[in-house]
């Protein structure tokens, strides 16, 4: 508390009315005028009766409770008079109240009698003048100047504020004392309502680190506290955090009120700097979320101090003794292994930084042009046979038998009894419905031969292991007839080769092909080799498994999630351990067992994890998962992957301490209501999804510090007793964790955020209206909120900028979280992310908030399930950015001015020209759909379903319905009206146009896509300019589901932007858009058709071909003949098909021309069975002979590829 103190010396009173015995009261009311206790309350003794009233013993001191140093939240003081009756209390006949801010602010060392100061009484009742009365007012010390730099305001540095450095000596110290000091508040929240003025509140702060707990005293009535309290704590480590909460004290302290919670974790002061700091108070999980409940200034400091003893090891939470029985085996000593590192050079910065971009470069060239796609995988594994197996059994033989693993799916062959070698020749087909390509990137396919023993476990002979991605990156994306060495990793005794399998494993992606080959010369060449040289594995496998130790230095990790729950016997946290994994060996950390909130989770492993690797390899994936440990089964995390050969190919063959972010689903939110149809649904569980493959998570989970190397195999440490290391996975405990130069360089850091608007907002209601809504940027763990705002037909108004404190991250931006931008419903702690987008922190970072503002398109979070089947997850146009504080203050003016600029509307009236649409999804039985569509913009939805009037201005128009039937290649040619008010060109809002195909009455229509149209100064039109709808440039926007590239089909169209003069104003009448046709006939010469695929896995019986063409008087159709000359997958039909139509007659419009749509069918069963086993269209727009871009297709002699 500060020492300044008001001095205050009643001299007289004079009465003007009466005559009376009076007494004077002296009080200090809070700001908002009420009474701050009975410790700043004082009166005198009665004066002598009379209209002129002196008071004995009259000289008061206040501030001993209440802050006087602040000048910005200085209180007032009262003056009042009352009489004095021998009967209880007396009259009160008036007061003044006097702000101390109006008063002098020097100080005196005694009474100046110089300046004594008469102030008017008025009555309590009718504000008359009743008295005067004259006083003299001092301090004991000045006002403090802010500008010395002291929280309070003092010249003079208050204890709380003074920092104590550390010797140079100690730089290399692990910090041992904490100093946390409480300065001062502002704005808090008002806990405690008054029935006058505005209400307050009595503050108090409760800091806990570890188990210890300080508190400051409570200030009573103040939104505006000061404490300057200083506390030291001794306990702290890196698993530690400071949680200060901000409580409003009721009733003495027998109640408390929550006001505000910050939590700090003590590795952010691990470089031993001072942090002083203003915090924003957040909410029970420590979010500062959009309530504002006032900011708290602190000031830490975390030091190495010589004087204070060193903690017993027993109370280091990585102790063996703390971790449970779940492990048996014990850690051995490392303390050689403890190399003292010097601080790095810049020569040896400037050698990482070079070896990481030759990492890099490395990754480019093993990808290649290939590119892995999100879409429908068939994964065909071929087992052959098996030679030279080794005996598992007691007659010198075994009983061989295959198992096959692919993403999950297993199978296996028959048993083949008592033999070592055996041919299988058993062909296993996986098929995988929308995989996407961060699940097929960490892929394996496990094949493993088994010893099977009736009544008892089978025994393992030996295994191979390989990448999906390293067969997809060779040719063909196969692995054809090969020999592979079999290894057995489960028994350490199995050294070298246990056998050789002959398999194929062939992968075909989306819109690929299988390969073919002719089998029957490809055996005879095999035997004919094989006779002369012998077998040849693919990859010759080295005869001891000694080749090369992975080893991987886990030191700690950071902010993770919470996954126990608190209970009446158990705290929340985790049990967290850590689990390496490269091709079939695995070791992992001890578990260590963290409790608080999240900023509290940060175990420490101090681990080192040797795993043995023989290369050549075929499955280099290295995975670095985080486990929560349970009784019952463990909870996965989350999970880190790196590439072994690219590790390997670094000339230093390390990388340094480097952090690892974590993603996964997200924490809260899920529904916890049964769906007992999910049984029968199989559907994906995308919550383990997440976790598992986390490059799309839309959660970020903490991060994990590591260190990689490869060494010889004669550089693995031996045992305690001397003799030599097995080759199996190992753990060694490190005696310290980094030193601070050994840590990764911090860099600090700022967010931002503009958001403008949003279209197609996801309309979430509860019991009683629909919910607002709120956009969150995080990155780590700092995140910023938007206002939330109404949800008004999809459409959200948020016009707010926002930016976040302070944080500190690693210098090297690979090294820093993703941002994650995340539409939001709820509030407080109950705010779940319902859709959400990821972007590169090294990729805003470049963008030195110079940004553009943009409209993201959201992705569903599809663990949490927020939105219906086909629902548009929604758009936003927002600006957002990070980079040092510096720069960010630069900036901010700009964008200060841009959100400005955002607000400005003007009246338009938008028209969306709806041409056609071709190569449409099939979404019924006969290959066709029945399309219509729906057009959203700027709250705003016209439905094509049904006819329709739409608004002009003061008039309405008829819009006829658009609903075609039986067609993938509908033609619409209509014209849509929208009246809006728009902002500037460069925050215009998108146009969302969404495909559904009708199913009748009866039915859900199902969603086939949809595209955003973004809107420019190029789509703004004179009304008055007749030429203007000529001048309409329509062009092909390819349909999305959820990104560009997973749906097929187009939709030709334009949009069109007429500025009116008033929002009511009527606008003329669109003119037609449909384009002038004549009658035409397209020749098609048939010849055949070439590798027609298998369907359904049976070859192509009697395949037809079948051309159909839409126009506006129907749809013209022919056949060819079925045929199977000369066989089923090269049929020959040499037929001339003439299909009548009607098609564009001006040149320049030959973009309008349908396309011919070519289905290949196949006759089965007597033709009872004729199913669709291909498609393909024809692009009309370059044939037509009168159009400028006519080819002439007798030149070209282009084939037509079917799907």
């Amino acid at each position: 508390m500060s020492s300044r103190r008001l001095q205050v010396s009643v001299v007289k009173a004079n009465l003007h009315q009466t005559e009376a015995a009076v007494s004077c009261h002296v009080k200090l009311l809070d700001l908002a005028l009420r009474e701050i206790g009975k410790k700043e309350a004082f009166k005198t003794k009665a004066g002598k009766k009379g209209k002129e009233v002196t008071f004995p013993d009259n000289t008061f001191q206040l501030g001993s409770t209440y802050n006087l140093s602040r000048a910005d939240a200085l209180p007032s003081l009262e003056l009042s008079l009352v009489t004095s009756s021998t009967m209880g209390s007396g009259k009160k006949l008036g007061s003044v109240i006097i702000p101390l801010d109006t008063i002098d602010q020097s100080a005196s060392p005694c009474k100046p009698t110089d300046q004594a100061m008469e102030y008017s009484i008025q009555g309590s009742l009718n504000q008359e003048l009743v008295a005067t009365i004259t006083a003299v007012m001092w301090w004991n010390e000045p006002l403090p100047n802010e500008s010395e730099g002291n929280a309070g305001g003092g010249g003079a540095m208050s204890a709380a504020e003074e920092i104590i450095p550390e010797d140079e000596a100690h730089a290399d110290e692990m910090p041992n004392e904490l100093s946390v000091s409480i300065l001062r508040a502002k704005d808090l929240a008002v806990m405690d309502s008054s029935l006058v003025g505005k209400g307050s509140s009595d503050p108090r702060v409760t800091v806990k680190v570890g188990s210890a707990t300080r508190k400051t005293e409570c200030i009573q009535k103040n939104l505006n506290p000061v404490w300057n309290e200083k506390f030291i704590f001794q306990e702290a480590d890196l698993e530690s955090a400071i949680v200060i909460t901000m409580e409003d004290v009721d009733m003495g302290g027998l109640s408390t009120d929550f006001m505000g919670k910050v939590t700090i974790p003590l590795v952010q002061l691990q470089t031993k700097k001072p942090v002083r700091a203003w915090k924003r108070l957040g909410n029970k999980l420590s979010k500062a979320d959009t309530t504002q409940r006032g900011e708290i200034e602190i000031l830490l400091h975390w030091k190495y101090n010589p004087n204070v003893k060193i903690r017993k090891q027993s109370s280091m939470s990585f102790l063996p003794g703390l971790l449970g029985h779940e492990e048996s085996d014990e850690e051995a000593e490392v303390d050689n292994l403890d190399v003292k590192e010097s601080p790095k050079s810049k020569e040896q910065e400037e050698e990482e930084k070079k070896e990481k971009e030759e990492k890099e470069k490395a990754l480019k060239e093993e990808i290649g042009d290939i590119q892995i796609k999100s879409g429908d995988y068939q994964i065909q594994v071929h087992i052959i046979e098996v030679r030279d197996l080794k005996a598992e059994d007691e007659n010198g033989l075994s009983d061989p038998v295959v198992y096959v693993e692919a993403f999950g799916q297993k199978r296996n062959t028959k048993v083949m009894p008592s033999c070592l070698s055996a041919a299988f020749d058993e062909r296993f087909i996986f098929n995988y419905r929308d995989m996407d390509k961060e699940t097929f990137d960490a892929g394996q396919i496990r094949v493993n031969v088994m010893d099977a023993d009736f009544g008892s476990r089978n025994d393992m002979i030996g295994s191979f292991v390989v990448d999906a991605s390293q067969i997809y990156f060779r040719p063909k994306h196969e692995f054809y007839r090969e020999w592979v060495a079999l290894i057995d990793d489960t028994n350490i005794s199995d050294q070298g080769v246990q056998g050789y399998l002959k398999l194929s494993i062939s992968i075909i992606g989306p819109g690929e092909k299988m390969p073919v080959h002719d089998e029957e010369s490809d055996k005879a060449e095999e035997k004919e080799r094989e006779e002369r040289d012998g077998i040849s594995p693919a990859i010759p496998p080295s005869i001891k498994r000694t080749n090369q130790w992975l080893v991987t230095k886990i030191y700690r990790a950071e902010y993770l999630p919470v996954m126990d729950a608190s209970s009446l016997i158990s705290t929340a946290g985790i049990d967290a351990f850590v689990q390496v994994d490269i091709g079939t060996a695995m070791k992992r950390t001890r578990k260590n067992k963290v409790t608080g909130d999240r900023a509290q989770l940060n175990p420490i492993f101090n681990s080192e994890i040797w795993t043995p690797v023989t290369t050549p390899i075929m499955s280099d994936v290295i995975r670095y998962s985080i486990w929560d440990w349970d009784r019952t089964s463990n909870s996965l995390v989350s999970t880190v992957t790196d590439r072994f050969n690219l590790l390997n190919s670094l000339p230093s063959k390390k990388v340094g301490p480097h952090w690892c972010n974590l993603y996964g689903a997200q924490l809260r939110g899920y529904d916890h209501t049964p769906d007992i149809t999910k049984a029968f649904k199989k559907e994906k569980d995308w919550k383990a999804h997440y976790n598992k493959f986390p490059d799309n998570a839309p959660h970020y989970r903490g991060r994990i510090l590591l260190e990689q190397r490869i060494v010889g195999e004669g550089e693995a440490p031996k045992k305690k007793d001397g003799s030599p290391r097995e080759v199996a996975p190992f753990r060694l405990k490190l005696p310290a964790g980094l030193k601070q130069s050994q840590q990764p360089k911090q860099a600090t850091y700022k967010l931002r955020m503009m958001t403008i608007s949003g279209t197609e907002i996801p309309q979430i209601k509860n019991a009683f209206h629909i919910r607002k809504m709120q956009i969150k940027l995080q990155c780590g763990r700092n995140e910023i909120f938007s206002s939330r705002v109404e949800n008004n037909n999809g459409v959200c108004e948020w016009n707010h900028l926002m930016e976040s404190e302070d944080f500190i991250y690693p210098e090297d931006p690979e090294q820093c979280p993703d941002i994650v931008i995340s539409i939001c419903k709820g509030k407080d702690t109950e705010i779940v992310p319902v859709a959400y987008k990821r972007f590169k922190f090294k990729d805003v970072l470049e963008q030195n908030f110079q940004g553009d503002t943009r409209w993201i398109t959201f992705e569903e979070d599809k663990a949490l399930d927020c939105l219906a089947d086909g629902q548009f997850p929604g758009s936003a146009l927002i600006r957002f950015g990070v980079g040092t504080p510096e720069l960010a203050q630069r900036t901010y003016q700009e964008w200060e001015a841009a959100l400005y600029h955002s607000r400005r509307k003007t009246p338009y009236q938008l028209r969306c020209h709806i041409y056609q649409a071709r190569s449409l999804p099939a979404s019924d039985a006969n290959g066709l759909m029945d399309p219509y569509f729906k057009i959203n913009f700027n709250g705003q939805t016209f439905e094509a379903k049904y006819a329709k009037k739409c608004n002009n201005g003061r008039k309405k128009y008829d819009v006829p319905q658009m609903l075609r039937k039986k067609t993938c290649d509908p033609l619409w040619y209509g014209v849509i009206c929208f009246d809006t008010e728009l902002p500037e060109a460069q925050y215009f809002p998108q146009v969302n146009f969404q495909l559904y195909d009708w199913d009748g009455a009866f039915d859900k229509d199902d969603y086939n896509g949809c595209f955003n149209a973004q809107l420019s100064e190029d789509n703004i039109h004179d009304f008055d300019d007749q030429s203007s709808n000529r001048a309409l440039k329509p062009q092909w926007y390819p349909l999305m589901k959820e990104e560009e590239g997973d749906c097929e089909g187009e939709v030709l169209c334009c949009f069109q932007l007429l500025k009116k003069r008033a929002p009511e104003m009527t606008m003329p009448d669109p003119p037609s858009i449909k384009p002038a046709l004549m009658d035409a006939f397209v020749e098609i010469v048939a010849i055949g058709c070439r590798d027609l695929s298998p369907y359904n896995f049976l070859a192509m019986q009697y395949p037809k071909v079948e051309f159909a063409l839409d126009s506006d008087e129907g749809t013209a159709v022919q056949c060819t003949d079925k045929s199977k000359r000369p066989s089923g997958s090269n049929p020959n039909f040499l037929e001339r098909i003439v299909l009548k139509c009607r098609l564009p007659e001006d040149p320049e419009a030959a973009i309008y021309a349908p396309p011919v749509s070519v289905k290949v069918y196949d006759y089965r069963l007597a033709g009872m069975v004729q199913p669709i086993c291909g498609v393909a269209k024809i692009d009309l727009s370059k044939k037509l002979p009168w159009s400028k871009g006519y080819e002439d297709p007798t030149l070209s002699g282009k084939n037509t590829n079917v799907t």
